[in-house]
C-alpha cells in the first residue's frame, strides 16, 4: 500500500503516546520531528481524553500533522475504518497482549497489514497464554508482512541505567 504520507494511528491517548508531567518522552513528540507522516486517528475508550490530546497537539507547532485526525472509542473500529500504515500502541499492559477478544489489538493490526509499535511490556499474561499469543502473531505476520516492534523508551534513561547496576 503506497501513499504520499505514512498514515499513523494512536491506540491510547495517555502519557505514553501524548506525554505527561514527567517529560517529552511520548511518541507523538518524536513523530512530530519526522517528515512524510500524518496522524489520522486516535483511539481511546475515553474519547474526551483523546479529544483533549488532539486539541493540545493542534495548538502546537505541528498542527498540520493532525488536520484530518479522527477520534475513535474503539481501536478495532479505527483499524477497520482507516487506511493506516502503522499504529503506536500505548495502552496499560493489562489491556493488550493476549488472544482474548478485546485484548488482542496487536493481532488485529497484523491481520489488517498494519505495522505496530508496542510499549513494553508486551504482555502481563501467564507464559503459556503469551506463548500462544506470540505464535499467533508470527503466523499472521507471515501472511501480511506487518512488523510488530517493541519499544523500550526509558532503556537509556539515567534512572533505568542506575537500576541495572
Amino acid at each position: 500500500r503506497m501513499s504520499k504520507l505514512l498514515r499513523i494511528g494512536f491506540i491510547g491517548a495517555g502519557g505514553v503516546n501524548f506525554g505527561g508531567k514527567v517529560g517529552p518522552w511520548d511518541h507523538a513528540s518524536r513523530l512530530e520531528k519526522l517528515d512524510g507522516i500524518e496522524i489520522v486517528a486516535i483511539a481511546d475508550v475515553d474519547t474526551s481524553k483523546a479529544e483533549q490530546a488532539l486539541e493540545e497537539r493542534k495548538r502546537g507547532p505541528c498542527t498540520s500533522l493532525y488536520a484530518n485526525c479522527k477520534i475513535y472509542a474503539s481501536s478495532y473500529d479505527m483499524i477497520e475504518r482507516e487506511r493506516l500504515d502503522a499504529v503506536f500502541i500505548g495502552l496499560p499492559p493489562s489491556c493488550h497482549g493476549s488472544l482474548v477478544q478485546g485484548l488482542d489489538i496487536e493481532l488485529a493490526c497484523v491481520r489488517a497489514g498494519i505495522h505496530a509499535f508496542i510499549e513494553k511490556p508486551v504482555s502481563v499474561f501467564p507464559p503459556d497464554e503469551f506463548s500462544d499469543f506470540a505464535r499467533a502473531i508470527v503466523a499472521e505476520q507471515a501472511k501480511s508482512n506487518a512488523i510488530i516492534s517493541v519499544g523500550y523508551m526509558f532503556r537509556y534513561h539515567p534512572a533505568e541505567i542506575g537500576r541495572a547496576v
